[in-house]
């Protein structure tokens, strides 16, 4: 690899410096996988998928735990939809207009 820099302006130094990075260990690799791919992990899913990572190599869990996300037979479907009706459809003593606005704007 090369690069050829312009001089550098007066008073001005290019310096070269690189870093080595050390490996990630296996839960790490699991949290960054998960951080990326779902919406919020539990500590006790973490250390799962970090010690399975551990024993039966990253790429393998990574490859499984991706593909049983996919299939319903593995993970079964959620519905977002499902769970707010479940947990937010609050009920009222009352008649109530639920969802509505309290001004035209």
């Amino acid at each position: 690899c090369q690069i050829d820099l312009p001089p550098a302006p007066a008073g001005y130094e290019y310096r070269l410096t690189s870093k080595t990075r050390t490996a990630l260990d296996a839960t790490e690799s699991a949290a960054r996988l998960l951080e990326s791919a779902t919406f919020g992990v539990t500590r006790s899913e973490l250390n799962d998928l970090g010690s399975s990572m551990a024993t039966d190599g990253m790429s393998a869990v990574e490859t499984r735990w991706v593909s049983d996300q996919m299939y319903e037979d593995t993970t079964p479907l959620t519905s977002h939809r499902a769970y707010w009706r479940r947990n937010m459809n609050m009920q009222y003593d009352s008649s109530h207009s639920g969802g509505t606005t309290d001004h035209p704007c």
